[in-house]
């Protein structure tokens, strides 16, 4: 950011200075008027000790950056647009780097109810198995019980029978 603001700085001052004329200089050139490119025996014109802004024509309205010159026009133009561009970009990129978070987020969510859901799922496989082998040991201990039941019922009667008969041949007798 010490960057960025050291550019606007700089791009500040050359609009600045761009953006005053001196008597005798053309708006267009920033060069004294009726004059060609300076040579090394001309010597420069001297500006008057009290320089005087130019004011904007109605005409030229449209160059609001200060400058006559159109090359730092250009070029003042173009630092705008890249340095706007930058902006977007960044702004850009810090979206999709929010919005690849959320993503993130989102699939992690999704992957915990997942993963509990699948954990509730077999914890509740386990407690039907557990449940299902419980009724079965139930099942086979009752018939156990009833057989052994029938078993003492039937030597029960067997017994019967025998002292039935053990007392009708001493009866006999």
């Amino acid at each position: 950011s010490t960057e960025n603001e050291s550019r606007k700085e700089n791009a500040e001052d050359i609009k600045r200075k761009a953006s005053v004329t001196y008597p005798g200089e053309s708006v267009t050139e920033g060069r004294p008027s009726g004059t060609t490119e300076p040579t090394q025996d001309a010597a420069p014109a001297l500006p008057s000790p009290l320089p005087t802004p130019l004011l904007p024509s109605p005409t030229t309205n449209k160059m609001s950056t200060g400058t006559t010159n159109p090359e730092e026009a250009t070029r003042i133009l173009t630092e705008k647009r890249r340095l706007a561009r930058e902006q977007r970009e960044r702004e850009e990129q810090e979206k999709r780097e929010r919005e690849e978070i959320e993503r993130q987020k989102r699939e992690e969510l999704a992957q915990r109810i997942a993963e509990e859901r699948a954990r509730r799922e077999e914890e509740s496989a386990r407690k039907q198995e557990a449940e299902r082998m419980e009724r079965e040991e139930q099942e086979r201990r009752e018939q156990e019980e009833q057989q052994l039941r029938l078993v003492a019922e039937k030597e029960q009667k067997e017994k019967d029978e025998i002292m039935r008969l053990q007392k009708q041949k001493e009866d006999r007798k």
